[in-house]
């Protein structure tokens, strides 16, 4: 409507509203004439509008404002007549016919960067555990979202309760599952390879090492070693002796981690030594090989605690029946078990010496002790019930030829590999990780005119080899058996020695925890 002619009743023509012949008033809408104006009669209708007789010819037209309220309660300074609409994306405009449209947008939300089904939205409900949406006041609302409690055995962290948790440590992982699922991912191995207390080592041939001074490239451990990181280089051999290497990292091997049995001594001066024994320490030590000798050459020592897998018995040395047979060689030894020495070498009148000596005597424990039912009890070298394991038995000394005094003598038995356990996240290089039976003497040459060469000693028999790591490839290893010592030559009509027998094949186990 026209705001001049809505007030404008008199002024040119002197006309007065609903006088007979006089002229009306044009209403207009928009700027726009009104149909059937003019109009003699204006009827002012809407909630809350009054018209009044102000007198002297003067009517009032009220129209109010709009009272707006937030949560209930009026805004200051209500009624409005004008309302200003702000905010982002908020837009007021004209849709005609005296129609004004307000548009609010509702709010897209997001999950890991993609849109909720639904979006946009107007409502947002706070749901979940502990979550709580509050009237703050002031057109405000007060969404609590707890954190989380975390406990160290039994005892909350200092500033708990924590929103952000964040998973640290070699082989830990933290993984979207989908479905608001984080997957957290903590290696079985961790217990299993130490503390890495002992950071990251380089064994190089030259450097003292932890308190280790090497000598001709070969370092010997005298405890267990807890490295974080761990580099033998070529050429360069870590003897662990009964000790353990846990790795917590990566345990970089070019060449050689071992506990293997010491070499029989060749036969010279009418007998040659065994190779000796190495006391156990944490992990089972390795077994002496018998001495060499022309009368009585000696066994192999036993293994007394051997777990299943090596096999029981003991491992006959080479027999020398009579002057006319050659030599009888030492019998192999089976699984553990060290090779029997070699008999001595004969000539036309008379036989060796004597028999080679046998290899030692295996003796297993019964299956709740001896078998290796789970890799921490073996880590640890016992069984499930705390039983020491022993590893092989050494070889048997070989037997003095025929007239051998001074000379021709049995080469030593050769002493059994340890007991190794080497524990990595992850193994790399070429080098090998070893326990192997040490080797049987040689038997010494005869020197007396006619004199029958010694009997070489047997070899020992391997150890155990247990190698643990949490992923990635498995790393060389062997327990393999000592060889057996070779005969000794003879002089003139005098035979030569027999070899003594191979040591049997150890236990390895190798795993992915």
């Amino acid at each position: 409507m026209n705001g001049s002619d809505c007030c404008g009743f008199g002024g040119a023509g002197g006309a007065t509203p609903g006088g007979g012949g006089e002229p009306g008033v044009n209403v207009e809408d928009e700027g726009n004439p009104i149909s059937d104006a003019p109009s003699s009669t204006l009827n002012f209708v809407g909630g809350g509008v009054v018209a009044s007789d102000a007198g002297g010819g003067v009517a009032t037209i009220t129209i109010p404002g709009i009272v707006v309220e937030d949560e209930g309660a009026a805004l200051a300074g209500a009624p409005h007549t004008i309302h200003n609409f702000i905010g982002g994306g908020v837009a007021a405009t004209n849709g005609g016919a005296g129609v004004a449209n307000i548009t609010i947008p509702g709010v897209t939300f997001l999950d890991e960067g993609v849109a909720v089904p639904g979006a946009p939205h107007t409502s947002l409900n706070f749901v979940g555990g502990g979550v709580a949406a509050t009237n703050a006041g002031g057109g405000v609302a007060t969404v609590t979202i707890p954190g989380v409690i975390v406990q160290d055995e039994g005892v909350a962290l200092a500033g708990a309760p924590h929103t952000t948790h964040n998973f640290v440590g070699p082989g830990v992982t933290a993984t979207d599952a989908g479905g608001g699922v984080a997957q957290i991912t903590i290696s079985g191995a961790l217990g299993l390879l130490g503390d890495g207390s002992d950071g990251n080592q380089t064994f190089d041939g030259a450097a003292t090492i932890l308190g280790m001074v090497p000598s001709s490239n070969t370092y010997t451990a005298t405890r267990d070693l807890f490295l974080n990181d761990g580099t033998i280089n070529v050429g360069v051999t870590l003897k662990m002796q009964g000790w353990r290497l846990l790795v917590y990292g990566t345990l970089t091997c070019n060449g050689v981690v071992s506990f293997n049995g010491n070499d029989g001594k060749v036969g010279a001066s009418g007998a040659g030594t065994g190779g000796l024994a190495i006391s156990a320490e944490v992990l089972a030590g390795s077994a002496a090989g018998g001495n060499g000798d022309v009368a009585l050459p000696a066994d192999g020592d036993v293994s007394t605690d051997a777990p299943r897998g090596f096999v029981a018995g003991t491992t006959t040395g080479g027999a020398q029946a009579a002057a006319t047979l050659p030599p009888n060689p030492g019998g192999a030894g089976a699984a553990g078990q060290g090779g029997g020495g070699g008999s001595g070498g004969s000539n036309a009148i008379l036989p060796s010496s004597g028999t080679g000596g046998n290899g030692g005597t295996v003796t297993l424990l019964d299956a709740a002790n001896g078998d290796i039912h789970n890799l921490i009890s073996a880590i640890r070298g016992r069984s499930d019930v705390g039983t020491p394991w022993t590893a092989g038995s050494g070889g048997g000394g070989g037997a003095g030829g025929a007239l051998a005094t001074t000379d021709g003598g049995g080469g030593g038995g050769g002493g059994s590999g340890g007991m190794l356990v080497v524990c990595a996240r992850a193994f790399a290089g070429t080098g090998v990780l070893q326990a192997k039976g040490g080797k049987g003497g040689n038997g010494g040459a005869a020197a007396a005119v006619n004199g029958g060469g010694g009997g070489g000693g047997g070899g020992g028999g391997g150890g155990i080899v247990i190698a643990l790591r949490a992923s990635g490839s498995a790393p060389t290893t062997t327990a393999a058996g000592g060889l057996g010592g070779s005969g000794g030559l003879g002089n003139g009509a005098g035979s030569n020695g027999a070899a003594g027998g191979d040591g049997g094949a150890g236990i390895v186990i190798s795993a992915q925890l």
